[in-house]
């Protein structure tokens, strides 16, 4: 087994809330837990200390970290911020397919959305973002929201975007329909007064 598994078993149980929040990590235990040496391990856990999924203190504690409100809004505000920025990349040059692909991961994401699974709306959200990343041909953006994933995830998991108001309904439809037009003017405009940012 090697780092980048051992990053991706723990990415997962610190988003899933297997390991809890401000639960002590420690690299020998974990060593033993998987029977490979420390080295990956530690080479994971700093990893996921760099996506601030844990928190490390020379030779005082390696530990999850606790989502607070303030990281909670800051996720918000970067995925709102990503999300316009990609859809300005994206729009006019994906192409057809990719729009295409898009359009169906929108459309699960806001079905999903109406449903109270919390966990298959993180998926589905996930999803479209993966997707967004592609369509925007920006291989740094695509590696780099690969990297951040298991982060937003654990940060928005409890439905953060679920809003199934009608403005919320409204504001979806405004958007797929900037997408389908490849109006990455507009579809800034959408996010930007939906989330209040404008």
């Amino acid at each position: 087994m090697l780092g980048d598994e051992v990053f991706e078993l723990l990415g997962r149980a610190i988003r899933d809330g297997r390991l809890d929040p401000g639960q002590p990590l420690r690299d020998v235990d974990l060593a033993a837990r998987f029977g490979i040496s420390r080295t990956p391990v530690r080479e994971a856990l700093q990893r996921l200390e760099r996506i601030g999924l844990v928190e490390i203190s020379a030779n005082r504690f390696t530990r999850v970290t606790v989502r607070t409100e303030r990281i909670i809004a800051d996720t918000r505000d970067f995925i709102v911020g990503f999300t316009v920025e990609a859809l300005r990349l994206a729009l006019p040059s994906c192409s057809d397919q990719q729009l295409a692909d898009l359009v169906e991961a929108f459309d699960r994401m806001n079905a999903v959305s109406l449903q109270t699974d919390r966990a298959a709306h993180t998926e589905a959200s996930s999803a479209f973002f993966r997707t967004l990343s592609i369509a925007t041909g920006n291989v740094v953006l695509g590696r780099f929201i690969r990297e951040a994933a298991l982060t937003l995830e654990r940060n928005l998991q409890d439905g953060e975007f679920i809003d199934s108001s009608e403005r919320g309904l409204a504001a979806r439809r405004q958007l797929r329909d900037a997408m389908l037009a490849r109006n990455a003017a507009r579809a800034d405009a959408v996010l930007r007064a939906y989330h209040r940012q404008d």
